[in-house]
């Protein structure tokens, strides 16, 4: 249900996926030993969580993770086409 999952992201590239209800951790996904994690997101219904992640030989090796907010297991991977800069998120407006 919307807003009963909290991702939170420590300082070793650790994300942990809380359930707010229960105050329950239901998992934790950590970004892989060459990357660094650049973002993350998780989907209005709380099922799944998405990380963008960099790796650290270059800014423009980016992959999107999408996995199982439950179990941490991995449902997606996805390497942009491109082997030149991502354009900036739009900004939305007020």
């Amino acid at each position: 249900p919307r807003g009963r999952t909290l991702a939170v992201a420590d300082e070793q590239q650790v994300v942990h996926v809380w359930d707010t209800a229960t105050g329950v951790e239901r998992c934790t996904v950590a970004a892989g030993k060459d990357d660094t994690l650049r973002g993350m997101a998780v989907s209005p219904d709380g099922r799944h969580l998405a990380t963008l992640q960099q790796g650290r030989d270059s800014p423009y090796a980016l992959a999107v993770h999408v996995r199982d907010a439950a179990s941490g297991r991995a449902l997606l991977s996805q390497r942009p086409a491109s082997a030149g800069p991502v354009s900036p998120p739009c900004s939305a407006s007020p």
